[in-house]
């Protein structure tokens, strides 16, 4: 498994958390992993604050540090349900993977991910942009 893969979607959960948190009329429409960044795409109702997002990564960067553990647990669908948006799966999927960093993110997940946060080094945006009417993309990466 590519390791910079693992390091760059376990940064995106603790981004995804603060996103959530801070802008949580930010609508994800889609995400996209590249070689050596994630191109996440948004859509939005009232302005968004680019230097408020781009603040996002110092928040993000400061759980890295916390040196958290990433647990990977399989639970029944109702269990799920209770603890985080299962709305992208599908109903007959009743074996839902939840992703759990420290207490910052729980999330249904298949992807990759390192065992603690002390692994993903540093977390970047590298571009915040609007892509016509309420549209925003946004490229992340990690680096060492």
């Amino acid at each position: 498994m590519n390791n910079l893969k693992k390091r760059m979607h376990s940064a995106e959960h603790i981004f995804w958390a603060f996103r959530k948190k801070f802008f949580p009329d930010l609508e994800s429409e889609s995400m996209q992993f590249q070689d050596d960044k994630i191109r996440l795409d948004f859509r939005y109702k009232d302005k968004i604050d680019e230097q408020k997002i781009k603040r996002l990564e110092k928040l993000v960067n400061e759980q890295i540090k916390k040196n958290l553990p990433v647990k990977k647990e399989l639970i029944k669908r109702k269990q799920a349900e209770k603890i985080t948006d299962l709305s992208l799966i599908p109903e007959n999927v009743q074996d839902i993977r939840i992703v759990k960093i420290g207490d910052i993110s729980t999330e249904a997940c298949v992807g990759p991910h390192v065992k603690n946060t002390s692994e993903i080094g540093t977390f970047k945006i590298l571009e915040i942009k609007k892509r016509g009417k309420n549209k925003l993309r946004i490229y992340i990466t990690v680096e060492n």
